[in-house]
């Protein structure tokens, strides 16, 4: 698959939180994320559990039924601070076209903005419960989704 724009954006942060209260977070805000399809904001489900990572998929399609994004929310400890981490494993785009076959702009990554509203509400969360949490969200066609100054190579 051809990568887009959006492909490697996501959320890289360091926080004090237990890497266990990381994902119970990440899934009270999947849970309690509305479904508002005028905004393109399709359904956001848990789809598998493990104890250090946690996949979520966004449905989208008549009903719901056809998975659009597939993302992790993963997390690493060392002595004093837990790394959380997102990655987009699956998505389906979508193309404008003219007459049914010419292309007419650019592709869209199917239902991102509801990945994107989870990003922000869990990067919400995490600060809430760790003021001194350091959380950074690449959106941007050209962003590095994860910054050299927090590698954990460099620590």
């Amino acid at each position: 698959m051809a990568s887009h724009k959006h492909a490697k954006n996501g959320l890289l942060a360091r926080t004090t939180s237990s890497a266990t209260d990381v994902l119970q977070m990440a899934e009270a805000v999947a849970t309690s994320q509305q479904t508002d399809w005028f905004r393109g904001l399709g359904p956001l489900t848990v789809t598998n559990r493990g104890a250090s990572a946690m996949e979520f998929t966004v449905l989208g399609g008549l009903g719901g039924k056809y998975k659009q994004i597939v993302f992790t929310v993963s997390t690493g400890t060392d002595a004093s601070t837990t790394t959380v981490r997102t990655a987009i494993s699956f998505y389906r785009t979508s193309q404008n076209t003219i007459m049914g076959f010419i292309p007419a702009g650019p592709k869209l990554m199917n239902n991102y903005s509801t990945y994107k509203l989870f990003l922000e509400r869990l990067s919400a969360t995490l600060k809430d419960s760790d003021a001194n949490a350091s959380i950074v969200i690449s959106d941007t066609a050209d962003s590095d989704p994860v910054p050299p100054a927090y590698s954990p190579a460099r620590d």
